[in-house]
């Protein structure tokens, strides 16, 4: 850690802004990714819309395969909004960022502190189920995680 802090004051603070902006970009880029590639599959909508009606003493017959074929378009129009409107939060907040808003310094280092860990854990759970790319999310989770000792450096208030 004492190693991270002297990099870090050795690092003009647009250096940094620079490097923070890109693991940030890219950790969005990972999370938003992976969440579109898990949900938009309709095998595995399908299935969970099955379980649901059959909770209800339902199956897909009951209620047409073309429902579930509309529900289904609704469903992949609701992810891509919400995954854009993800990301589009999230470029505000950088270019808020850039441009010394301290709201948006507030909510980098929230990020780096409550996301790091979470990547990590994620990631770990991936590792657990038997996919490697959890190592991505680990290797992300700590780079978002360093980044905040940085941000202490430069954006201390």
């Amino acid at each position: 850690m004492e190693q991270l802090r002297e990099f870090y004051a050795k690092t003009s603070k647009k250096s940094f802004l620079t490097m923070a902006t890109c693991v940030l970009v890219a950790c969005d880029v990972l999370v938003l990714s992976y969440i579109y590639i898990k949900f938009n599959n309709y095998a595995f909508f399908e299935k969970t819309v099955s379980m649901s009606l059959a909770l209800n003493g339902l199956t897909i017959e009951h209620v047409g395969p073309e429902f579930i074929e509309h529900l289904y378009k609704l469903f992949y129009k609701t992810l891509v909004i919400s995954i854009g409107l993800a990301a589009l939060y999230h470029v505000i907040n950088y270019v808020c960022w850039w441009k010394g808003k301290k709201f948006a310094a507030t909510y980098i280092k929230m990020l780096a502190c409550i996301g790091g860990p979470l990547m990590i854990l994620w990631g770990f759970g991936q590792l657990n189920s038997g996919s490697n790319f959890g190592l991505i999310f680990i290797l992300f989770g700590v780079s978002l995680l360093a980044l905040y000792p940085g941000l202490k450096q430069h954006f201390s208030d």
